[in-house]
C-alpha cells in the first residue's frame, strides 16, 4: 500500500467509525452501543496485557529496551539508517530470546479493539485469528530475510 493510500485511509477511518457508530445507535439505541464500546475497550486492554505477558517482558523492561537504543538518522534525507544498542545496553535480548511474531501480533489486535468503534473492533478480531496472525508473521519474516 502506498503512502498516499495509507494517508487517505487514516483521514477517512474516523468518519467511517463515526458513521457506523451513529447507524448502530439509531438502530439499537445508545445504551447497547455504549456498553459494546466499553466492553470492547476492556477486552482490548486484557488482550494487550496477555500479549505483553506472552512476550516475556514487562512494560518497564520494554520501555527500558527502547530507551537503550540509539537511532542513527541520515541528516540529508532524514531516513533512519540504523538502530544500535548503546554501550550500557548489556541486557538487550538476543534474537533467540525474541517472542514469536504471532504472539507479538496480539498487542496490535488489542490496541485495535481498545480504540472505540466497531470497524476497529472488527480489525482487532481478525488479528486475533491464528491463521491471520500466522500469515502476517510469515509475510513479515519473508520481508526481513536478506536478499
Amino acid at each position: 500500500m502506498t503512502a498516499g493510500r495509507v494517508g487517505c485511509l487514516l483521514l477517512v477511518w474516523p468518519f467511517l467509525e463515526l458513521f457506523v457508530l451513529l447507524w448502530a445507535a439509531s438502530t439499537w439505541g445508545w445504551q447497547p452501543v455504549i456498553i459494546a464500546v466499553l466492553a470492547s475497550f476492556l477486552a482490548g486492554l486484557i488482550i494487550i496485557r496477555i500479549g505483553v505477558r506472552a512476550t516475556g517482558r514487562s512494560w518497564s523492561q520494554a520501555l527500558r529496551t527502547l530507551q537503550q537504543r540509539q537511532v542513527i538518522v541520515d541528516p540529508e534525507t532524514g531516513n533512519v539508517l540504523a538502530i544500535e544498542a548503546t554501550p550500557d545496553a548489556a541486557a538487550a535480548p538476543t534474537p533467540s530470546m525474541a517472542p514469536p511474531a504471532q504472539t507479538m501480533l496480539l498487542i496490535p489486535a488489542g490496541v485495535a479493539m481498545a480504540v472505540p468503534g466497531f470497524l476497529s473492533d472488527a480489525v482487532g478480531v481478525v488479528l486475533l485469528l491464528p491463521i491471520v496472525r500466522r500469515r502476517i508473521a510469515a509475510r513479515w519474516a519473508a520481508g526481513l530475510e536478506p536478499r
